[in-house]
């Protein structure tokens, strides 16, 4: 089992995650109230940013990669622009639109175990 760390504004969009990610422990923030250090103690395997809400994802980003240790967890960007993902230096991307069992293959993929790292 998995920390996925999901940081969106859009709360239908992490209902459906949290189902489809059930059998992993999953917290979410608001792009606009993230908060490194409780990102940090949560200790998340892979993080789901949220591309599409109110443009505070790259500020987000930004943050994440600026903290030793945040900065090394694996990224999957929720968006629809492959060009979005990359500049946001994500190893992974998904679509809002895509199915449940490609973000929970996408998140098996490129989980890091806590206890790996």
């Amino acid at each position: 089992m998995s920390r996925v760390l999901i940081v969106s504004d859009d709360a239908k969009f992490i209902a459906a995650s949290v189902q489809v990610l059930h059998s992993h422990t999953v917290r979410s923030w608001p792009l606009s109230i993230f908060d490194l250090t409780a990102a940090r103690e949560f200790g998340a395997d892979v993080i789901l940013l949220d591309t599409l809400g109110n443009g505070g994802a790259l500020v987000v980003r930004q943050r994440l990669l600026r903290d030793r240790i945040l900065a090394s967890i694996p990224l999957i960007a929720i968006t629809e622009n492959p060009a979005e993902a990359e500049l946001l230096a994500a190893q992974g991307m998904i679509s809002k639109s895509l199915s449940a069992s490609a973000l929970e293959r996408m998140v098996g993929e490129l989980a890091l175990p806590s206890s790996l790292m």
